[in-house]
């Protein structure tokens, strides 16, 4: 093979030709579930369907930095691809031209034959160049899906399929956010026995639990007679917000959203730190707005991507998953 091509990275292809028998392989099994779903239990389906769409899952975050890495190289054979065509459409036009320049009797004899000769020598070995450079190519291909997916943009990550929540207890509401039992009551306690300290009349005051999965409990300062208690002004429980830093398919990191400004960025100033060399210092920052958890770009050199779409700036969705850089987090609120 010509030394140019041995610096092509060909690494990555029997990895994603791995990872991509493996997805048939469960593909082929949920199908093969479908079809057999009357037989088991509703139970056993949902938990064998769960195990299957996270191993996808799983596999996907296993390829994607790998994806990227042969679409890279890629690239890099096409330009080689283009070269060789035009090289080759060069030494076909030039043995064209020899062959009229001989008709019209400029070359005889033994000049026509040297011509010839270094002609066709030239032309086959333009001929090989762009033969290995497609042979290369084609096993590139064999590692993707198709053309689209090897040459166009990242498709958005596939996310573990989500567990079953278990039934509510009366002291929580929604699994994994607690509330205490007494909240209500100590509330209540509050407003009738002493004013919440540098409380404006009408602003509520934000506590939260110690605890990084509590949720914030807002605290009306009065309640006047004949409110009804669930109306907006009475105590409103807010599910606490969090983005879950994913690597390989595992949560590594659980950050806690604030109401005010969280910074994303690979210095320790910033609330959610990202330590890697592709995010920028401040790199992106996550606000509570009326609407919701709203993320911006803070001019970072590789942007922000939202469920594979980049973005300027992104009203939060539970589940959204944003990338910086290589990292991924996962926002749930």
């Amino acid at each position: 093979m010509d030394d140019e091509l041995k610096e092509i990275d060909t690494s990555t292809i029997a990895e994603l030709v791995r990872i991509r028998e493996q997805e048939d392989l469960i593909q082929q099994r949920l199908q093969k579930m479908e079809a057999g779903k009357s037989s088991v239990s509703p139970a056993v389906y949902e938990r064998v369907e769960r195990d299957y769409q996270s191993r996808l899952a799983a596999l996907d975050a296993e390829a994607r930095p790998l994806r990227l890495r042969a679409r890279q190289e890629y690239a890099k054979l096409r330009a080689r691809q283009t070269e060789a065509e035009r090289g080759l459409q060069e030494a076909a036009s030039a043995r064209e031209e020899l062959n009229f320049r001989h008709e019209l009797g400029e070359f005889e004899g033994s000049d026509f034959a040297r011509r010839s000769a270094e002609s066709d020598k030239d032309l086959a070995a333009r001929q090989a160049r762009a033969d290995r450079i497609g042979a290369l190519q084609d096993r590139f291909r064999k590692a993707f899906r198709s053309d689209q997916e090897l040459e166009g943009p990242e498709p958005a990550p596939l996310l573990p399929a989500p567990e079953i929540p278990p039934p509510a207890s009366p002291a929580a509401t929604r699994p994994g956010v607690l509330v205490p039992a007494d909240a209500h009551e100590s509330t209540a306690a509050s407003a009738t026995s002493a004013p919440v300290a540098a409380a404006a009349p009408d602003e509520p005051t934000i506590r939260r639990d110690e605890s990084p999965l509590a949720s914030a409990t807002v605290v009306a300062p009065s309640l006047p007679s004949g409110l009804n208690p669930t109306s907006s002004q009475a105590t409103r429980v807010i599910p606490a917000a969090r983005v879950v830093h994913v690597v390989d398919g595992s949560e590594r990191r659980e950050f806690l959203l604030k109401p005010g400004p969280n910074s994303i960025g690979r210095t320790p100033k910033n609330e959610i730190e990202l330590p890697f060399n592709e995010i920028s210092r401040r790199h992106a920052e996550i606000t509570l707005t009326e609407q919701g958890f709203r993320i911006v770009d803070l001019n970072s050199n590789n942007g922000v991507f939202i469920n594979g779409t980049r973005v300027q700036e992104h009203l939060l969705a539970d589940g959204d998953v944003i990338e910086v850089g290589t990292q991924r987090l996962v926002f749930r609120g």
